[in-house]
């Protein structure tokens, strides 16, 4: 289309719009002698067929101020019944801004529009994927830490469940292979095994106490997961660094359980975090291995309970004066000291040793010492539990007797000092009435043979 508006055109438009009168004022033919008259064709006809004649100017405003006057009437971008034409001839016949001079180009798509729409829905696109991968990624931390936590749930429960000494391995696998599966088919966890197993590390050595189930657990873990050995001397190395560096005890454990998995010990870094010296190291290893192991000498000597069907003491079966309840718990704790003793005597002697100490690293000869020391520990706890049933029974034996002159009055008067006399070498002891928590004591002996207090004897009221 181009720039002006030619003269067919505008008879066209006006011929459409306003009928062959208007057009009839417009094409006149005019004699040599000045006088005008009507020419029988159509003015539309004639200026078809004469496209080179001049055009009249003044023809040209007249029609653009009839086209500036029906502009509000006719609305050449809506179909009418007049112009019933295809969409190309219709943006042809547009008149938008015909009074200028002009002629409107077709309504479209423009190339701004087009980069804005692009760059709108680029910047929405951009935006969900953003949140939508960090969603994932907090999902996937997730789902990292509750695998941790399910697997030492999983080995806590086998461990409640077991009927032997240490928890049966082939039930162990099972339940630990059944989390392993159900976590691995979670699609944030695809490609994520080193992390998994890095997670179960920690929180076994972080929450629970290790023990010989433990150390199976962690074995079973690392071959289910598919983990080889270098990889997982990274995953307790990236332990040490990360996580665990500031925490001594937890760096201790994470070494036991290393040396338990038969890991390069030259290829960890544990030990160099660790500030204590070669000989500080070892003797907690040592006492680590020997805790683990006195665990299974506890849960066999609990079974063993269990099976003999033992009853609670209760105070109104013991012996001894009054019903005291501090009384009471000392004597439920010597009673069971003593049947723990008989128990791990029978262990010995029967040579029923406690299974487990093979993954402890540990010989059957080791395995009888530590029994030994279980023993002589809780030997010397039955004394001490002894001692403390004598002073409290001597305690609860003064406030009776306290009782009884209080009430018999004035017939039973109290003595001024007390006699309390040696009876391995005759010392005697006089304190005031009263005084005797600060001269003679719970801890009180005697200064000529060094016996215990239990060997006085108060001869105060003989005399």
């Amino acid at each position: 289309m181009s720039a002006s508006v030619s003269f067919v055109e505008s008879v066209q438009f006006l011929q459409r719009g306003f009928g062959s009168r208007l057009c009839r004022g417009v094409g006149c033919r005019r004699r040599s002698s000045g006088r005008s008259t009507p020419d029988l064709r159509l003015p539309f006809e004639r200026m078809l067929a004469s496209e080179t004649r001049v055009r009249p100017r003044i023809a040209v405003v007249v029609q653009r101020q009839y086209v500036a006057a029906a502009a509000p009437a006719i609305d050449p971008r809506r179909p009418t019944r007049q112009s019933r034409t295809s969409e190309p001839q219709r943006q042809q016949q547009s008149f938008e801004g015909f009074g200028t001079g002009t002629v409107s180009r077709p309504v479209g798509r423009t190339s701004a529009g087009v980069i804005i729409s692009v760059i709108v829905v680029s910047a929405a696109l951009g935006t969900a994927g953003y949140f939508g991968v960090q969603r994932f990624l907090k999902q996937r931390e997730q789902l990292i830490v509750e695998f941790g936590e399910e697997m030492v749930q999983a080995l806590q429960f086998v461990e409640r469940r077991s009927a032997d000494d240490i928890p049966d391995e082939d039930r162990l696998r099972k339940e630990l292979t059944h989390v392993t599966r159900v976590y691995s088919a979670k699609a944030p966890l695809w490609g994520q095994k080193r992390r998994m197993y890095s997670s179960f590390l920690y929180t076994l050595i972080r929450n629970v106490k290790l023990t010989v189930g433990g150390i199976m657990a962690a074995r079973i873990a690392q071959q289910m997961l598919g983990v080889s050995e270098r990889t997982a001397e990274q995953v307790m190395n990236a332990l040490t660094e990360e996580r665990l560096a500031s925490a001594p005890s937890l760096l201790s454990k994470l070494l036991f359980l290393s040396e338990r998995l038969g890991m390069n010990s030259k290829s960890l870094r544990i030990r160099d975090k660790l500030s204590f010296s070669a000989e500080a190291v070892r003797s907690l290893q040592q006492n680590l291995c020997e805790s683990c192991y006195r665990d299974v000498i506890e849960e066999r000597i609990s079974r063993l309970k269990e099976a003999r069907g033992e009853q609670t003491l209760t105070a109104a079966g013991l012996p001894g004066p009054g019903q005291d309840a501090e009384l009471e718990r000392f004597r439920r704790r010597l009673t069971r000291l003593s049947l723990d003793i008989e128990l791990a005597r029978d262990m010995l002697q029967s040579n029923n040793i406690p299974k487990g100490y093979e993954l402890l690293g540990l010989g059957e000869r080791d395995a009888r010492t530590i029994i030994e020391n279980f023993i002589a520990d809780k030997e010397r706890a039955v004394d001490a539990t002894a001692r403390d049933i004598e002073a409290r029974e001597r305690s609860i034996m003064a406030r009776q007797r306290e009782s009884a002159a209080e009430a018999s009055g004035s017939g039973g008067a109290k003595p001024a000092t007390h006699r309390f006399e040696c009876q391995r070498c005759g010392y005697t002891l006089f304190p005031a009435a009263g005084r005797e928590w600060k001269f003679y004591g719970d801890d009180f002996k005697c200064p000529q043979c060094g016996a215990p207090k239990s060997d006085f004897r108060d001869t105060s009221e003989q005399s």
